[in-house]
């Protein structure tokens, strides 16, 4: 599972976190899903790259929820890096 998961967050605007404590390799084949993205929904008519309507796209919730997962959005810690400086390395 953690595989997915690292393979979904890639894919998403946000962090995932595998709580479901399985273990093992699984096959999994599913179909595209609608970005997870900030801001209004695509317009009606827009197409997805197999050039279904974009509107008959599953979300990456209903693909996780047909396959018996529960995504579920929660508030936690994550560990963030801030950079403060950056400079050209100088040469050798």
């Amino acid at each position: 599972m953690s595989d997915i998961v690292g393979y979904v967050e890639n894919w998403t605007d946000r962090p995932f976190v595998d709580k479901t404590g399985l273990k093992g390799l699984f096959q999994i084949d599913t179909k595209g899903w609608q970005p997870i993205q900030v801001g209004p929904p695509p317009p009606a008519g827009t197409k997805a790259e197999d050039g279904t309507d974009m509107a008959d796209v599953p979300t990456v919730f209903q693909i996780f929820e047909q396959l018996g997962l529960k995504m579920e959005s929660q508030k936690d810690r994550a560990e963030i890096f801030v950079i403060e400086h950056i400079e050209k390395p100088t040469a050798n």
